[in-house]
């Protein structure tokens, strides 16, 4: 990634446990068309993190009904704030009652979310 330059959204992509590096490698293939920037990385077990310069509404329709193999959930969002501390796996009620996430020292506001019905990407209202 450029200094200087934070990317737009961040995105959790979820599939079975061992098949990260194949799930990020997919979502990382489709985005790339759109966002030369893009770059996915395995997090933990069954946990990939992707980062693009597309907003999460063009993110998710990029990514909304595309065929994938090894992806079960993503989840797009902002970057909400920053946290003093690090926190593994925490997930946090922002004020305005949507759900977010952290990932190392900042905090997503989850925007779109998209689940994997028979291989293909489909939107899920988010509350």
């Amino acid at each position: 990634m450029l200094k200087g330059r934070l990317p737009r959204s961040i995105a959790i992509v979820t599939s079975k446990p061992g098949k990260e590096f194949r799930a990020s490698e997919e979502v990382m293939d489709v985005l790339m068309y759109f966002d030369q920037t893009v770059w996915c990385v395995k997090l933990l077990k069954g946990l990939s993190i992707c980062t693009t310069n597309l907003t999460p509404r063009e993110a998710e329709e990029v990514l909304k009904g595309r065929v994938f193999a090894y992806v079960n959930q993503v989840l797009i969002g902002n970057e909400l704030c920053y946290c003093p501390a690090l926190k593994k796996g925490c997930l946090i009620e922002v004020p305005e009652g949507d759900d977010a996430f952290c990932v190392g020292k900042a905090v997503v506001r989850i925007g779109a979310r998209l689940k994997a019905k028979r291989g293909i990407l489909v939107s899920v209202k988010w509350k």
